[in-house]
């Protein structure tokens, strides 16, 4: 426990001590990058190079214990598999930092840190870190010839989940530290000494850091903090179990990091449905669903460290309990993740999203729109035409008005995340206006390009119906105005 406690103290300090110089250093170099609008939630810039401080926090401690003729190097020496399982972690750490690094000053694009991740991964199988046996509610199910492909894909999963999170300031550590916790606890209970050091360490190294990144946040992790948390944390998981006489279990890893995991899986889903690449930024996130409920950012960010704790409390459930108590637990689970998503509104939204936007299927739906609204005959057709571009659109709400004719549609299970108004222009003039509350607070250009052609589409056929009518002052038209939009 001497070490341990040890290896918290100075990876605490040494982070405490570093992180400023880094950030001015970043600052007095022009290194601090300006927000981008599409998601970053700070107006001014700040240096994002904070995660160089986390590792060097983490890995100094680490060496000065490993080298130096303390009971850790003893241990150590004396099951040699440890030295290669610390070397994949050192290594691979190191080339994660470097990775991360490079995309924080010049922007890497997310294929090359893909096939950085997935060789790191492919190191760390090869030095005998890997999931052999998972554990799952008492069955053991033998990997095989999967075991390459299923530890690459967990320590895939798990650095860009801590990535993903990493969108409010202490957000990203505050939930990397939750789910050290578990870690911690589990390496004390099988006296997993190594274990036990690393986790300290790097709960050290976040809460040093975490003095200057809580709101408001004088400097970010960046790519190269997030990165590094989360291929520890997926490393570290794997280790912790690597030497157990039993199965490696699954669950309590899993829940642990069940908020970025979670988070992840909807992004995925997410965006799959938009038909967007899967790398593609947004602002849709879970945290960014609890600033559109009306949270502060610090209330945000405390909800989420919140539900990060009772998580990890719920990993350790995992590991202790058995039979129904075991089942009673993951049914509480399900239950409250399913509760706590359906109040940020993706159950709501996801069976309206668009499918595939762009595509060539979805682009024949629309086309199909165009030419029914072209053949109606009055206004109230052409209301009855544009109902399936509701759910070909990502929107909460459409709203259709020519004159003193006025038909809306909207979702009561969903707030809205922006809005936009076109005016309809027929034969010149505008007539009415078409309006619609999106559901995601950035439309994809293809739903943006899509409502706009169906606004002229509807000009178009107003057009035809003026042109076509013996007595054009029938057609009510609204007062004059510019064509504009609003997002």
């Amino acid at each position: 426990m001497i070490s341990t406690s040890l290896a918290f103290i100075l990876a605490l300090a040494i982070t405490a001590i570093l992180t400023p110089i880094v950030r001015d250093f970043a600052i007095r170099r022009k290194l601090a990058h300006a927000p981008r609008a599409a998601r970053d939630m700070h107006a001014t810039p700040i240096p994002r190079i904070g995660g160089i401080a986390i590792a060097i926090g983490f890995m100094v401690p680490l060496v000065a214990l490993f080298v130096l003729d303390t009971g850790i190097s003893n241990f150590i020496q004396r099951d040699p598999e440890w030295l290669s399982y610390v070397i994949a972690l050192g290594g691979g750490s190191l080339a994660i930092v470097a990775v991360g690094l490079y995309d924080d000053l010049k922007n890497a694009n997310a294929y090359q840190k893909l096939a950085v991740q997935i060789l790191v991964a492919g190191f760390v199988w090869g030095l005998g870190a890997r999931i052999d046996v998972i554990g799952l509610f008492g069955i053991r199910i033998e990997t095989g010839i999967l075991s390459l492909p299923i530890t690459i894909l967990w320590i895939l999963v798990v650095i860009n989940a801590m990535n993903l999170i990493d969108g409010l300031d202490g957000l990203a550590s505050g939930v990397a530290f939750m789910a050290i916790l578990p870690n911690l606890i589990l390496a004390i209970y099988n006296q997993n000494v190594v274990m036990m050091v690393l986790m300290a360490a790097l709960g050290g190294a976040i809460l040093g850091f975490l003095i200057y990144n809580f709101r408001p946040a004088s400097i970010f992790m960046g790519d190269t903090g997030s990165m590094f948390l989360g291929f520890v944390l997926a490393t570290g998981a794997v280790l912790d179990n690597v030497k157990a006489s039993a199965t490696v279990s699954m669950i309590a890893p899993v829940l642990a990091l069940g908020l970025p995991i979670m988070d992840t899986l909807l992004a995925v889903f997410r965006r799959s449905m938009a038909g967007t690449p899967l790398f593609h930024a947004d602002n849709d996130h879970v945290h960014h669903r609890l600033l559109k409920r009306g949270m502060s950012h610090r209330q945000a960010v405390l909800v989420l460290y919140g539900v990060s704790f009772l998580l990890a409390a719920a990993a350790l459930g995992s590991v202790f309990m058995r039979g129904k108590l075991l089942a009673l637990l993951m049914l509480a689970l399900v239950f409250g993740l399913g509760v706590f998503i359906r109040r940020l509104g993706y159950l709501w939204t996801l069976p309206m999203m668009p499918r595939r936007s762009g595509g060539t299927a979805w682009n024949g739906h629309f086309n199909r729109v165009y030419d029914e609204l072209r053949r109606s005959e009055d206004v109230t057709a052409m209301w009855r035409v544009m109902q399936p571009v509701r759910r070909l659109l990502s929107v909460r709400s459409m709203e259709l008005a020519v004159g003193e004719e006025r038909f809306s549609w909207a979702s009561e299970r969903r707030m809205a995340a922006g809005s936009t108004r076109i005016d309809v222009v027929a034969g010149g003039k505008p007539v009415g206006e078409v309006k619609v509350e999106w559901r995601q607070l950035a439309a994809s250009d293809d739903e943006r390009a899509a409502l706009n052609r169906l606004v002229e589409v509807i000009g178009e056929a107003l057009a035809r119906i003026n042109a076509a009518d013996e007595t054009p002052s029938n057609v009510i038209r609204l007062p004059q105005r510019a064509a504009s939009g609003s997002a």
